[in-house]
């Protein structure tokens, strides 16, 4: 893991982007066969002001590109609820086949764009 930090939160881990720099986690041991769709759910209390590029990659950070999931900018909201609720929100993406049927990781890199400075909860990735 480079850059990233977890928080628990329910009973649920989150993985909680580096702002203002790029990062990446693994997930490792997952079978890619059959593979054509992956999702990502995030949240956040302050949306990014920026926004994100967020990307799946074979076997290293740099490796082959699976599927990239593109986080925009969000509105600012008028002060509300308090405490501030969540945004939930959910990404998809086609996947590039990885047809070998072995066993990989899956990299997930987290690339902020211009300037961001808000963090973002990153806290499921599915595929399908």
């Amino acid at each position: 893991m480079s850059g990233f930090t977890t928080a628990s939160f329910g009973g649920n881990r989150f993985m909680i982007t580096p702002s203002g720099a790029p990062g990446w986690f693994v997930l490792k041991n997952i079978d890619l066969t059959d593979i054509s769709n992956a999702t990502l759910r995030a949240s956040w209390l302050a949306g990014p002001t920026a926004g994100y590029t967020i990307e799946l990659h074979l076997d290293a950070p740099d490796g082959k590109l699976l599927a990239s999931f593109d986080v925009a900018a969000q509105p600012t909201k008028a002060p509300g609820s308090n405490p501030p609720r969540p945004t939930l929100s959910e990404f998809k993406s086609k996947f590039e086949a990885v047809t070998d049927g072995k066993f990989h990781n899956v990299y997930v890199v987290s690339k902020p764009k211009e300037k961001e400075t808000v963090s973002i909860y990153l806290s499921q990735v599915e595929f399908r």
